[in-house]
């Protein structure tokens, strides 16, 4: 199983998900305070769960355009 882990998910959380095996993406690593809506379409794309500690009032723009983040796709986040 894959993670995708919101800005807003303690990085205890993200570390302990890693020493388990799992693969996470975390937004605070790769580019805060991206739209909640690039974070959902990335959780989409690559089938993964999306975790938030955000409760849906997220202070970020929900932008509704195709924007895609700026980080490479092909770059995976290692799985530990």
């Amino acid at each position: 199983m894959n993670f995708v882990a919101d800005e807003s998910v303690d990085r205890q959380i993200v570390d302990r998900l890693r020493q388990e095996g799992y693969l996470v993406w975390y937004v605070a690593e790769m580019e805060p305070g991206i739209a909640d809506s690039i974070v959902l379409d990335l959780a989409n794309r690559e089938g993964a769960l999306l975790l938030t500690a955000d409760g849906g009032r997220s202070s970020k723009k929900n932008s509704s355009t195709n924007s895609t983040p700026k980080w490479p796709w092909e770059r995976r986040p290692r799985r530990f």
